[in-house]
């Protein structure tokens, strides 16, 4: 047994697992924008792989979201790292606990060589890790091209619509 000191408390632990779940389909969602078609704009190719990073989500696959993350993934005023999101997705997958990702319209903005997308995403789950009413965020990705692939290197959200 571990001393009541040491613990952690639950709320502190859930609230910290729902800003994951957050991070984890906004990356999913962003990286499904950055790898398209090469034969597409830039844009149209980030946009594919934000669709293929919430697809990647809803079916737990952490290797096809892995594809669509920079190693240097950056979360902004989140606890949140790529590895860590990769970890929540395979323990989903294990448990196998359904994630829900309803995405919303995504726009995405040139900056120089790199890419911005936006959208909204309402996300749930089955809830035991990932609960069954997370709630919609609104997302922020910045995408560049690696090795010839449109990639997300940073990921910021926030709960709401405030």
């Amino acid at each position: 047994m571990t001393p009541a000191s040491a613990r952690v408390p639950l709320r502190a632990f859930r609230a910290g697992r729902w800003a994951r779940w957050l991070g984890l389909v906004s990356l999913a969602g962003s990286l499904c924008l950055a790898v398209g078609c090469h034969r597409s704009s830039a844009e149209q190719q980030v946009r594919d792989a934000v669709g293929r990073a919430a697809q990647a989500a809803r079916d737990r696959d952490a290797g096809a979201l892995g594809d669509l993350l920079s190693p240097d993934l950056a979360t902004p005023g989140h606890d949140t790292d790529r590895a860590r999101l990769l970890g929540m997705l395979r323990l989903a997958r294990l448990r196998d606990e359904p994630v829900r990702v309803l995405m919303g319209p995504v726009v995405v903005e040139p900056r120089g060589n790199r890419m911005m997308a936006r959208f909204t995403v309402t996300l749930g789950g089955g809830g035991g890790l990932v609960p069954q009413r997370l709630g919609v965020y609104r997302v922020e990705t910045a995408w560049r091209v690696e090795d010839g692939d449109w990639r997300c290197y940073s990921a910021s959200w926030q709960r709401g619509f405030q």
